[in-house]
């Protein structure tokens, strides 16, 4: 297999937009290529701003007799509104762990004071 020159990957769907063309360059047969693209999701164009929508990335290549030839991979996207999942009340912590936190506070400074009383006794005794 021979290697494929100039390849390149182009996005078109609604609701997506690419910062340009992502570009891989030479890539050898029976191998893979990565190549990142930066892309800001945004709404779609018409009535509905969000749900489902669809696009396609054209790779085009040049083989070794310098002929270009391009390639379709369909895809599909599910756009969702930035305010969908938003909860209106702050999450809170159960009331269990409040009452075992405070629980073991508490402990921590009986035992505190105690040893700090045995400190004292000793010292008054001695």
């Amino acid at each position: 297999m021979t290697a494929a020159q100039n390849v390149r990957a182009e996005l078109q769907c609604d609701g997506l937009l690419p910062d340009g063309t992502a570009f891989f360059g030479k890539v050898s047969g029976g191998t893979s290529a990565e190549c990142v693209l930066n892309v800001q999701v945004t709404a779609k164009r018409g009535a509905d701003l969000y749900g489902d929508t669809a696009g396609e990335i054209i790779f085009t290549y040049t083989d070794e007799t310098g002929k270009e030839h391009s390639e379709v991979q369909e895809i599909s996207v599910n756009l969702k509104s930035p305010f969908s999942e938003r909860s209106t009340e702050p999450e809170q912590a159960s009331p269990k762990y409040w009452v075992w936190i405070m629980a073991g506070i508490g402990s921590a400074i009986l035992i505190l004071c105690a040893y700090l009383l045995g400190r004292h006794r000793k010292r008054v005794q001695g």
